[in-house]
């Protein structure tokens, strides 16, 4: 099968991954203590930078493009880290070889 692909997380340094032909899913995991207002997420159509209290998280240069207009994030509790969920909208349908370029 293909990277991230059939519901299995491709885990990668500081991150993990799975993809749809249409949507791609990173979660970075961050301390139980993290609010919202301490994440920064920003979005560009071929890359993605995330921070969390000042401090760069992530940085990726995605394999292709994304619909930045149709990227969002969510803070998910949980018990002793909480799960920091970008979601991003393929520009092109296709299942990407790899995350990164």
């Amino acid at each position: 099968g293909v990277d991230g692909s059939d519901g299995k997380a491709k885990v990668e340094d500081g991150y993990l991954w799975t993809q749809t032909e249409q949507e791609l899913e990173v979660v970075v995991l961050l301390p139980v203590e993290a609010r919202s207002k301490d994440v920064s997420v920003k979005f560009r159509p071929q890359r993605i930078h995330i921070s969390f209290a000042s401090e760069s998280k992530l940085s990726l240069e995605l394999f292709e493009r994304v619909d930045v207009d149709a990227c969002t994030w969510t803070l998910e509790a949980g018990s002793e880290q909480k799960k920091l969920v970008v979601t991003m909208e393929k520009l092109e349908e296709a299942y990407w070889p790899r995350i990164r370029d």
